[in-house]
């Protein structure tokens, strides 16, 4: 009976692992990458099927969904630069 108990409370602990998503942007997709100014900026990477994926950029928002392979893509603008350093 120990051993039932044991095996749910460790089943039950793993569950929320198991059910987490990952999204993750491609490798070149990070912090402080470097964007070309006025122009349309694509940002790609993975995620779970259908899972839904936003990106944020200077106050806007851009969302996609991932497909049947778990890819997603969004395309933001760059605008002007920025002021200052970010």
């Amino acid at each position: 009976m120990r051993g039932k108990v044991a095996s749910l409370a460790v089943l039950l602990m793993l569950a929320p692992i198991a059910a987490r998503a990952d999204v993750k942007p491609n490798a070149i997709c990070t912090d402080g990458m470097v964007l070309q100014q006025k122009a349309k900026v694509h940002v790609w990477g993975t995620a779970d099927k259908g899972e839904k994926v936003t990106i944020t950029f200077r106050d806007k928002e851009t969302s996609a969904h991932g497909d049947d392979k778990g890819t997603w893509i969004v395309t933001l603008e760059s605008g002007a630069p920025a002021a200052r350093c970010r």
